[in-house]
């Protein structure tokens, strides 16, 4: 019988080259088989649906993955260079802004880093739009809706959009926490809501709560009177379908021509949601002659340069500013027609 003679000279060598092979192996079990970027899109979309409730959010990170495909097609993943990131990106910088530029840097990175945590794509592989460099801009402030434009838009609202925009009026919520608010996040009994958000910079979602002002306790009251008999949101409407061809019932997804077509119907020029945010900040500083820290607590940021964006126009420990802006937009919109409530209860007493 032929015995085999090893290929290493000593046990040293042996042991080094046995390492040598369990890398090799290692290797091979965790490198990926070629992947297309259709797949890579569809598989980061299904989970961004869930992980990122926000429309705006979603949709910012479907137009990415349609333009991209539209631009280099069904290629495999790994054939995407760095110079074709930046081709992609300097269309938009073209056609659009710097910002968009660097807003759909961020996506891409954010597409390609998620292909590496599910394993889809190598830990090694080079994300191109990581590559790219930023592009610089000039950051526009958002200014806070005038009053004047509020109060006649809000006279000109339905009664449950009216609910609504108090809602955003005294809360100063970010339009997206206020159409996922559910029952749960509302309790009565201890006058409290909860108000949730990714915007912490982990990703994470963090939850805060705050006290409840009258006017915004009988705003909510007025809602959960008519609630939904199997829907658990707050906020809900009866809508067309398009592409069911149905009518449905569902919480608001966005309201991004909301406040739009209020306005024409106002007459005064449109604002966003996001300017009530602004405005309510404004309000606060200028008019509650409230501190950043103040601010800051309202606002519920992380970071106090972010509250400084808000106040350089103009969770627990925010009642002050609540109130405040109740009282506030009862005196400039009417007691009677903000608070019902509170309007019979004062006839009560002079009757």
């Amino acid at each position: 019988m032929r015995m085999e003679v090893s290929r290493w000279k000593t046990r040293r060598d042996a042991k080094l080259g046995e390492a040598e092979l369990r890398q090799l192996v290692e290797r091979l079990r965790t490198t990926p088989m070629s992947l297309d970027l259709l797949t890579l899109c569809n598989e980061y979309l299904e989970d961004a649906k869930i992980s990122f409730a926000g429309h705006d959010t979603f949709a910012g990170k479907q137009r990415l993955c349609s333009e991209i495909l539209k631009t280099w097609g069904n290629i495999p993943v790994e054939n995407v260079t760095v110079h074709m990131a930046q081709s992609y990106l300097l269309g938009r910088a073209k056609n659009i802004s710097n910002n968009s530029f660097n807003v759909y840097r961020k996506e891409g990175r954010r597409l390609f880093e998620w292909g590496k945590e599910q394993q889809l794509l190598s830990r090694h592989a080079i994300n191109p739009f990581s590559e790219v460099k930023k592009k610089n801009h000039e950051k526009i402030k958002t200014a806070p809706a005038p009053i004047d434009h509020v109060s006649k838009a809000y006279m000109a609202a339905t009664p449950e959009q009216k609910e609504l925009i108090l809602a955003y009026l005294v809360t100063g919520g970010r339009k997206s926490e206020i159409l996922k608010w559910e029952w749960c996040d509302i309790d009565f009994q201890n006058r409290t809501y909860a108000l949730h958000t990714k915007k912490s910079g982990s990703g994470q979602v963090k939850t805060t709560y705050h006290e409840m002002p009258t006017l915004l306790y009988d705003v909510l009251e007025r809602r959960f009177k008519k609630r939904h008999s199997i829907l658990p949101y707050v906020f809900w409407h009866k809508f067309w379908d398009r592409k069911k061809k149905e009518w449905r019932e569902d919480r608001y997804q966005n309201l991004n021509r909301f406040t739009e077509r209020i306005c024409k119907k106002a007459g005064v020029p449109k604002f966003n949601l996001h300017q009530l945010r602004h405005l309510a900040t404004t309000i606060l500083k200028e008019k509650g002659d409230m501190g950043l820290a103040k601010l800051q607590r309202f606002l519920r940021h992380d970071h106090q340069k972010t509250t400084e964006i808000y106040a350089g126009h103009l969770e627990m420990g925010t009642k002050a500013q609540t109130d405040f802006l109740a009282d506030f937009w009862e005196k400039e919109l009417g007691e009677t027609e903000v608070s019902p409530t509170k309007a019979s209860t004062i006839q009560n007493k002079l009757g």
